[in-house]
């Protein structure tokens, strides 16, 4: 098993996986320390106003706590937006934009959508271009995709290696 971000988690028995991808720790880290001083406004002032903008923060951060799973011909998320992809069916929908555009400007996230319609969302801002990659890497490997034919997403550009 190859571990690209992270560790495993104590007492993982479920199928061994091939790959297994975490979150960026940097998000963690940052979406906490946002999340505390905003309640720390809060404490002070005696207003409840910096509670709601807390809850931004600290959205992305319980966000962190998901990964993801390669098992030979499967990808599995796991966390709050649980979801099982079959790799040698799955073609890319949209290759994704930078972090600040994705979260600023509602820019499309890198998906993947398989045969039976279940997608698979990794946001920049979440997730490292390397996982990314990584996982196309993956799903090039399933679809048997080579230099010669590479895999395209839906309008037909090539998605990016």
């Amino acid at each position: 098993m190859q571990v690209v971000h992270g560790r495993p988690e104590p007492g993982w028995q479920r199928e061994t996986a091939d790959l297994v991808f975490r979150p960026r720790a940097s998000t963690a880290k940052v979406a906490a320390a946002a999340c505390a001083i905003l309640l720390g406004v809060s404490l002070a002032t005696g207003s409840r106003g910096p509670i709601w903008l807390a809850a931004v923060p600290f959205l992305f951060f319980v966000q962190c706590f998901q990964h993801l799973e390669v098992v030979g011909n499967r990808a599995r998320r796991y966390g709050l937006r649980a979801v099982e992809l079959n790799l040698a069916t799955a073609h890319v929908t949209a290759t994704g934009r930078s972090w600040w555009a994705e979260l600023f400007f509602l820019g499309h996230c890198f998906e993947l959508r398989d045969a039976d319609g279940r997608g698979l969302l990794l946001e920049s801002w979440l997730w490292s271009t390397s996982t990314r990659d990584a996982l196309l890497q993956a799903v090039r490997a399933a679809n048997g995709a080579t230099t010669d034919r590479p895999l395209e997403d839906e309008n037909g550009s090539e998605a990016r290696s």
